[in-house]
């Protein structure tokens, strides 16, 4: 399966590196919200002290953004999936 990065997504990638110095090649828009994909190691250096790093992201950009793990593997799809989907719960 290719992937392909346009324009926008690759301008959010950039700021996004360029604010929290963590690289990730995984961005998406999701209900008016921009997510990225961070290595789970580096999800609270990502977010920064008390959140400055969205915070700054969130007002560059005029939108909601989710700093969230990447899965490893089918395993954590349901945890990925429910941080997408937060506040809303699963059903089992």
């Amino acid at each position: 399966m290719e992937r392909t990065i346009d324009m926008k997504h690759m301008m959010y990638l950039n700021l996004f590196e360029k604010i929290t110095r963590v690289q990730t090649g995984f961005c998406f828009k999701y209900n008016e919200a921009i997510f990225f994909c961070v290595p789970a190691n580096l999800v609270s250096r990502a977010i920064g002290e008390n959140g400055v790093n969205t915070k700054r992201l969130n007002s560059i950009l005029n939108k909601k953004i989710k700093i969230i793990p990447l899965p490893k593997g089918t395993q954590d799809a349901r945890k990925f999936i429910q941080s997408i989907v937060d506040p809303l719960m699963f059903k089992d």
